[in-house]
């Protein structure tokens, strides 16, 4: 099967499941913090002048809020298509990613090679996998069924999987203006994809010749913490306030079923405080 096809497919299924309200009303899929329905009453509120962030409906980022009432006129016709074509740019995403990955393992094994034993040659990594490891990524997102419903519902999970994708390509990479972006938007988002500050600046030292010692590690962690917050802080400015940085530990608590499970993640918020 040709990458082609598979995005071909992809593609068909989402917009075959398109409408279902089956679908659109199941809370495993769509809930509370990622529902279109929840978006457009938040960009309804915001056109008439009043904070959607007010009440308990609305959880999305501001500039999510902002960036739909700016295309709001494409959106409500073209919802669903712009939906897919997200889906299918992260996939691209994630295919530059496995490249990226194959090529990396396939120089260290040729670093390497001379200290492999002989009888290893048959477990050794092929050079084809430059071609098959972005097609079973390919093969993995697209056709996954959760996230072939979660594109079909319309849910904002398309964006915060497009963010991960282009946190991992900047790790990937080693591009910390371009990991870091992306990662604080995630986290800003959601907050879980935080926990990946911690393998990017790992893959960041390793990349500036820090490697796995405690002060390279360290000083990209910080640094990286301090571009996060940059990443952040303005967001916050778009949506009225750093009231707003509040959202994603609130997302948390909708999501988690462990009491005060919030409470071990409530620090990283602190980060992103402070005088505006």
């Amino acid at each position: 099967m040709s990458n082609g096809l598979i995005y071909v497919l992809g593609a068909v299924l989402r917009y075959a499941l398109s409408g279902v309200k089956y679908i659109e009303e199941r809370p495993e899929i769509s809930n509370p913090t990622n529902a279109w329905k929840r978006l457009i009453e938040g960009v309804y509120l915001n056109k008439q002048g009043l904070s959607p962030y007010d009440g308990v409906v609305f959880h999305e980022s501001p500039l999510l809020l902002h960036l739909y009432s700016l295309f709001e006129p494409i959106l409500v016709d073209y919802s669903t298509l712009a939906c897919i074509l997200l889906d299918l740019l992260t996939c691209y995403v994630l295919g530059l990613v496995g490249d990226r990955v194959a090529v990396n393992l396939l120089q260290k094994q040729k670093e390497d090679k001379d200290d492999c034993h002989p009888e290893a040659s048959s477990v050794l990594i092929s050079s084809n996998l430059v071609n098959t490891l972005p097609k079973h990524l390919a093969i993995f997102y697209l056709l996954n069924p959760y996230l072939v419903v979660s594109a079909a519902a319309r849910t904002t999970t398309v964006w915060s999987n497009l963010l991960v994708s282009l946190a991992l390509l900047g790790q990937v990479r080693g591009s910390r203006v371009l990991g870091s972006l992306a990662l604080g938007l995630a986290a800003y988002q959601t907050l879980y994809p935080i926990i990946l500050i911690f393998p990017f600046a790992i893959q960041i030292a390793q990349n500036e010749g820090g490697g796995f010692g405690p002060g390279g590690v360290e000083v990209c962690v910080a640094d990286d913490v301090l571009r996060l917050r940059g990443s952040v802080r303005p967001a916050a400015r778009v949506g009225g306030g750093l009231r707003v940085l509040d959202l994603p530990l609130l997302n948390l608590r909708l999501h988690s079923h462990r009491p005060g499970a919030h409470a071990q993640y409530g620090y990283l918020l602190v980060l992103f405080h402070g005088d505006v």
